[in-house]
C-alpha cells in the first residue's frame, strides 16, 4: 500500500546535514517586500479527495471531524496554520531523492553560493507566526517536476506504508497528533501558493530565502525548467489554476 503527496507552490525541501529532511512551508499570509520586489499574501492548504479519506482519529469519515478538515465537496481543503505533518507508518527507514528529476527542483546554494544554514526557528521550532506547517520526509523517494517547459517545479513525494497510509497532523506545541487514515494510492495536495491565481509572482521565489539564517542581500529567482524536467503529473487535488503558475513559484531545495 502507499500514498503520493504533491508540494506545489512556496515549499522549502530542506535536506541539511544533521537534520531529519522536511518540506517547511513558511507563513507568507501578508504582503512582503523582499529587494524591491513587492510579494502579495500566499496561503498553506492540505486538499484530499474526500473519498480516499476512510477515518480521523478512528472516526468514520463523515462524522463530527467533517467540520475540522472542510465541506464536505468532493476536495476536502483545510488551511495550514501551524502543524507538524509525516507519514505515519511509512514502510522504509530512510527517504531517498529520485536521481532522475529531483535536481529539477530549484537548489538555493546553486543560486546563491552562500546561502548559509537554515534558521531554526523557520524550520524547527514551531512558530506559527512564522512557519505554517513542517512536514518531516522520514520515508519514500522524493522527486520534482513541472507540467511545462519554465512553468513552476513541484515535489512528489511516494511512499510504501504498512497498510492503510496515515497522516500524522499535529498544532504547534501539542503532543496529540490527529490520525488521517486515507485509502490505499490516496493523493494528498499541500500548497502554499497565493491567496488569488493573480497573486503568484516569479519573485515570490524570494520568500524561500527567509528560511536562511541569514538571509542573502540579493535573492535570486530560477530562469525556468528544461523540457527534461516536464513530467506528466496531475491530481484531482491540485487547485485549479496550478498549470499556469510560473517558476517563481516553484518548490526550493535547501541548500
Amino acid at each position: 500500500m502507499g500514498i503520493s503527496i504533491h508540494f506545489l507552490g512556496i515549499c522549502t525541501h530542506v535536506w541539511w546535514p544533521g537534520m531529519q529532511p522536511r518540506v517547511v512551508l513558511l507563513n507568507a499570509t501578508t504582503r512582503i517586500t523582499i529587494a524591491d520586489q513587492e510579494i502579495e499574501p500566499h496561503v498553506a492548504k492540505l486538499r484530499i479527495a474526500a473519498k480516499d479519506i476512510v477515518d480521523i482519529d478512528g472516526k468514520p469519515w463523515p462524522a463530527d471531524s467533517l467540520a475540522w478538515l472542510g465541506t464536505g465537496e468532493p476536495i476536502v481543503e483545510w488551511q495550514l496554520d501551524g502543524v507538524r505533518m509525516s507519514i505515519k507508518n511509512g514502510a522504509t527507514a530512510e527517504p531517498t531523492q529520485d536521481p532522475e528529476h529531483f535536481h529539477c527542483i530549484p537548489s538555493l546554494q546553486q543560486l546563491v553560493p552562500d546561502v548559509g544554514p537554515p534558521s531554526q526557528a523557520m524550520v524547527e521550532d514551531g512558530d506559527r507566526t512564522l512557519t505554517s506547517c513542517i512536514f518531516y520526509v522520514t520515508c519514500g523517494n522524493v522527486s520534482g517536476g513541472a507540467v511545462r517547459k519554465n512553468g513552476a517545479v513541484f515535489g512528489m513525494l511516494r511512499a510504501e506504508t504498512n497498510g492503510q497510509p496515515q497522516l500524522s497532523i499535529a498544532a504547534f506545541g501539542s503532543t496529540t497528533p490527529r490520525i488521517v487514515t486515507l485509502r490505499d494510492d490516496a493523493e494528498v495536495t499541500i500548497t502554499n501558493l497565493g491567496a488569488t491565481e493573480r497573486q503568484d509572482g516569479h519573485f515570490d521565489f524570494y520568500l524561500h530565502y527567509k528560511l536562511a539564517q541569514d538571509m542573502p542581500p540579493l535573492p535570486k529567482a530560477p530562469d525556468g525548467t528544461g523540457d527534461e524536467c516536464v513530467v506528466n503529473e496531475s491530481s484531482l487535488t491540485w487547485p485549479p489554476g496550478f498549470g499556469s503558475v510560473d517558476a517563481g513559484c516553484s518548490n526550493s531545495n535547501y541548500p
